[in-house]
């Protein structure tokens, strides 16, 4: 039986990556009839019951979708169970996907991509999620110690990580990055219920 599925991002990167191609083959693979991605605008529409989320939450469902992921980081919350608990409080159905620093922590997880970005001058990075700066300005860290200019939006590294190549799969296999293979677990747990 085919499962209806849609997803909200905390911002438009998110989006970004659940539309990439490599992404929309894996739901495929698994499959996953999707619906649509929605942008939630941020991570305060998360937090607060302020009806916009649950205005997406609405959309999708009267669209067809039959599980919903939210996907949004950490942000001030001390641990994962406090954010989901600050979202969950306001929407009962989705799915809540916690990233520990921020969706660009997938893109330092990815060491094949990684490394072509990087022109070789980098194989991987030993612990994605556990960054001292935000993934970005790490990111942006990595760029200018490999001689290349960083880019200045996360949109812009988000389309330059997806050109050439990055997937979800290849950073849940790096052995740091645990949100990325708690996300493809549960995908692979519905696709299977």
């Amino acid at each position: 039986m085919v499962t209806k599925i849609a997803f909200i991002g905390e911002g438009e990167t998110e989006g970004m990556v659940i539309k990439s191609e490599k992404f929309q083959k894996l739901l495929e693979s698994y499959d996953f009839d999707f619906i649509g991605v929605r942008d939630a605008g941020g991570r305060g529409n998360l937090i607060k019951d302020n009806g916009f989320v649950d205005s997406l939450i609405k959309d999708l469902l009267s669209n067809g979708a039959e599980k919903i992921f939210i996907i949004t980081d950490l942000e001030d919350c001390n641990c994962i169970s406090e954010a989901k608990d600050s979202i969950a409080s306001f929407f009962s159905s989705p799915e809540i996907i916690i990233i520990p620093k921020a969706l660009e922590a997938w893109f330092l997880a990815d060491s094949d991509t990684l490394r072509i970005i990087l022109n070789n001058k980098r194989d991987s990075y030993e612990f994605p999620e556990k960054t001292t700066n935000l993934p970005f300005d790490e990111m942006a860290n990595l760029f200018n110690e490999a001689g290349i200019k960083p880019v200045k939006s996360k949109v812009k590294l988000t389309r330059r990580f997806l050109t050439h190549g990055f997937n979800v799969e290849n950073a849940s296999k790096h052995a740091n990055c645990n949100s990325a293979k708690y996300f493809l677990r549960k995908l692979k747990e519905l696709s299977e219920a």
